[in-house]
């Protein structure tokens, strides 16, 4: 049995794993990167802290004179806060409770080998602008930095470097003082290095470094961090591979383990190195993989047969898994009427189609800008197998099934999880698409 899976982010990796794991031939057809490309290292799974999040959250910045950490809800709690405000979020789509996303999560990080860690209680990390944001895990490069929301929470010093001066660590430590903690600027001089104004060049100079370079750096670092949490910001390394050298000089290998990067607003250099673990996972699972983008496609009888890709080759499929995400990856039109690209399929909010008359921005946005705008909940339409449907609510194709951010029924900045619909949609996205050859559909 073959499976095609056009998309190589977080979904449509998962589902070629998945889809792998099972003993099918997998093609994985990897467009332009989209937001798997911009992930900050927080995992959002469960739902959001507050309804909506403050919106100096949202802007990146605090209009505050004093900002406060998240509340500490129990996951749990917060599952069925968002369960009870999105009837159609994927998770409620697929029939999915709170148990069944912590165990597909944790079966999908292991699946893919991912350096991602889960955080099950109340817990919350720092950004690079110095806000608090919740999290039920993490990059592993944050964990040290995960802050409980209950409990004692240990002191912080922001470091800064001298040759990347667009992060400024009395910004960040003043603003984690407002947010009720103890935290300290300092900076580590690298007087040798060229200015850096780009995460990328910042992770560069690093990467460029001698061992011993980065272990002298590493035990200045210790010495005037002393029993607190060392916060430096995202950039030690712009791969797995050259992070784990960098981290190894500066912790010499582990043995000073306080010491955490902070997430990431935006050019994130974590979202690289997810795309990094994404391409390797693919790789070390025997998944072939096309550059390329999808042109066009041939159906019969409701089945898709093939899709054509830009380069001219034709790939024929017993099952495919769309999983092209939103507007930043292509999923979506980015001009009126918005439709889903490749197949045109229809676009769904509030588990219906769009009437023709919805089908402009301006009557999928709202006056303010802190409402919930419908625009950002628009999205394919699914049945419980994860099959996206048609205009009038039936299966488009028998064989061909969606996951991630191009779904209906959730809003990925306020909802509080977006990665966990990502990675667990993507993951029952692949399963089902060889399940469903082997039992069709009735």
């Amino acid at each position: 049995m073959r499976v095609v899976v056009i998309g190589s982010g977080v979904a449509g990796t998962m589902a070629a794993l998945a889809a792998r794991k099972t003993g099918a031939e997998v093609i994985a057809v990897a467009g332009r990167p989209g937001a798997s490309a911009q992930w900050s290292g927080v995992v959002e799974l469960f739902g959001p802290s507050n309804e909506p999040p403050p919106i100096e959250n949202l802007l990146g910045r605090s209009r505050q004179p004093e900002a406060h950490r998240p509340p500490g809800i129990a996951p749990g709690d917060r599952f069925e806060r968002l369960m009870d405000r999105r009837r159609f979020h994927p998770y409620a789509r697929v029939g999915l409770g709170f148990e069944a996303v912590a165990g597909h999560f944790q079966e999908a990080l292991e699946l893919a080998d991912l350096e991602i860690v889960a955080s099950l209680s109340p817990a919350c990390l720092a950004n690079a602008h110095g806000l608090l944001r919740l999290a039920d895990g993490c990059a592993s490069s944050l964990r040290p930095g995960l802050l409980p929301l209950a409990g004692s929470t240990r002191d912080l010093t922001v470091w800064g470097f001298s040759h990347y001066p667009a992060f400024d660590p009395e910004v960040v430590a003043n603003q984690l003082q407002h947010q009720g903690l103890a935290a300290e600027a300092r900076w580590i001089d690298l007087p040798d290095a060229p200015l850096c104004q780009s995460v990328a060049t910042a992770a560069t100079v690093l990467e460029g470094m001698a061992a011993d370079r980065l272990e002298e750096i590493g035990r200045s670092i210790a010495e005037g961090t002393g029993e607190r949490v060392a916060l430096v910001p995202p950039i030690l390394g712009r791969t797995m591979r050259s992070h784990r050298s960098i981290r190894d000089g500066l912790t010499q290998k582990g043995e000073r383990a306080d010491l955490a990067e902070l997430a990431s607003v935006h050019n994130s250099l974590h979202g690289f190195r997810l795309i990094w673990e994404l391409q390797a996972a693919l790789e070390a699972a025997g998944v072939a993989v096309r550059q390329a983008s999808v042109q066009a496609f041939s159906a019969n009888d409701r089945r898709i047969a093939s899709v054509t890709l830009d380069s001219g080759e034709r790939l024929t499929g017993d099952a495919f898994v769309l999983a092209t995400g939103r507007a930043m990856a292509g999923g979506f039109q980015r001009s009126e009427p918005f439709t889903e690209t490749l197949f045109g399929l229809p676009l769904y909010l509030d588990g219906m189609p769009l009437d023709p008359l919805q089908r402009d921005s301006a009557t999928l946005v709202s006056r303010s800008l802190v409402d919930d705008h419908p625009l950002f909940r628009v999205g394919v339409g699914v049945n419980q197998r994860l099959q996206p449907l048609d205009v009038d609510l039936g299966v488009a194709f028998d064989n061909l099934f969606s996951a991630g951010g191009l779904l209906a029924g959730t809003h990925f900045a306020l909802d509080g999880s977006a990665f966990g619909v990502a990675l667990v949609t993507g993951l029952l996205a692949g399963r089902t698409a060889v399940e469903a050859e082997v039992t069709p559909w009735v």
